[in-house]
This record gives structure tokens, sequence and C-alpha cells, in this order.
């Protein structure tokens, strides 16, 4: 098997594994909407959100809004699948940018396939004196939108993906340089 196969399963297995591992763990010993562990007080707990929507909770009023979500995943992975494809075989770290958004993709549609929702986990907020009211007037919050591995694992990737496109060039136009000399043989 290809390397750029090998790096893709394991890494996409990986993220929906530790995703869905996550979610259950929440689902199961967090009370929904009131249950909360502090990790760092006023800034960072865990909870247990049911999002709707989409990142950030857009379209959770939507009507068939998990009927268009499943159908954008499904889109998206069959655009990452034919990314993937042309990827020289041995493009290692696209190939692992790529299953990171493919195994967020994924992890996130499980949960909207099986309960209509995503579980979200991961708060940061702050109640700072001074830091929370201006959050409050200027942005009309204190605190970012909860999220959980599978939200994380497609930031990562396309920001990487991003990256890797700006500072390194397109890696469906890697050249192939040919076999590496043989450190045995001598060449």
């Amino acid at each position: 098997m290809q390397a750029k196969y090998s790096i893709f399963a394991a890494v996409t297995t990986f993220v929906i594994a530790l995703d869905q591992a996550t979610k259950i763990w929440i689902v199961n010993n967090i009370d929904y909407r009131t249950g909360h562990i502090d990790i760092i007080d006023g800034f960072f707990q865990i909870v247990h959100v049911q999002n709707k929507g989409a990142a950030f909770g857009m379209g959770s009023g939507t009507t068939h809004a998990i009927t268009f979500f499943l159908i954008f995943t499904v889109i998206a992975v069959a655009v990452i699948l034919s990314m993937l494809v042309k990827l020289h075989p041995r493009e290692r770290f696209m190939s692992a940018v790529m299953a990171l958004i493919m195994g967020g993709a994924i992890g996130n549609a499980i949960d909207r396939a099986d309960k209509a929702s995503v579980t979200d986990f991961l708060r940061f907020y702050t109640d700072h004196p001074k830091l929370a009211p201006w959050l409050a007037e200027t942005l009309g919050t204190t605190e970012y939108p909860s999220f959980n591995v599978a939200d994380m694992a497609i930031v990562g990737g396309v920001i990487f993906f991003i990256a890797h496109q700006i500072f390194i060039g397109d890696p469906m136009e890697v050249e192939d340089v040919g076999e590496l000399p043989d450190a045995a043989s001598g060449d």
C-alpha cells in the first residue's frame, strides 16, 4: 500500500475514534447544559452541549438542516478522496492534512446521523472583571462557542492545507523525482 493511503487511513481512523470516544464520555458523564468540569477557573471548562447546526450553531433553526449537513459531508468526502488519489504516492504531509479534515467531517456526521445534533464540550470563556464587560459590549458574548475533537481536526487540517498552499505550493503538482538512491548500493 502506498504511504499516502496508509497515513490517510491511520489518521482518519484515529480522529474518528478519539472524537467519538470523547463524545460518548461527555454524554455519559456530564449533565446536558447544566454539568461542567472546571479545568482553568474563569477560562476553560468541559461542558455538554448539543449543537443542531454547523460551526458556531449556524443554521440550527433551518428546516432540513441535518439533511443538508449530511449531503455536504458526502460531497466533502468525495472531494477529499479525489484529491488524495491525485497526490504523489509518497506525499505524507498532505495525506495527514486531508485525513484530519476527513476524520473531523465523518466524526460530526456520525453524530448528526445518530442523534440529529453534534456533541460539543470544550468551552473557553472569561469572567474577568475588566475583559468580560468589554467582550460582551464589543462581541456580544464573553465566550467562544463550544467545540469538539472533530472541529479541532477540521480547523487544524484547513489551516495546514492553506499554509501548505501558500508556502509550499499545490500538492497536486508535486513532481515525481523518481526513486531515491538506495543507500546500500552506494548511489
